[in-house]
């Protein structure tokens, strides 16, 4: 599937009933790819307040002044 099929697939998934447009939104994954697709679904569905953290999550884990909530 081309990039671009995905990224149709990726905005389905933003429209989920949890989430709206004025939402801040932080996408990440391990090597920076995945968390852009997913960052450019996000401004495609309409959210405004969407960024890529540059580091994986596995770097957010090991900085102890990086919250992680859990619900």
């Amino acid at each position: 599937m081309a990039w671009f099929g995905r990224l149709r697939l990726c905005v389905q998934c933003w429209s989920g009933p949890d989430l709206a447009p004025g939402d801040h939104i932080v996408t990440h994954c391990e090597g920076g790819g995945r968390a852009a697709l997913g960052a450019a679904a996000a401004v495609r569905a309409g959210f405004d307040d969407v960024r890529v953290y540059y580091l994986s999550f596995g770097d957010w884990v090991r900085d102890e002044s990086c919250p992680i909530i859990r619900d």
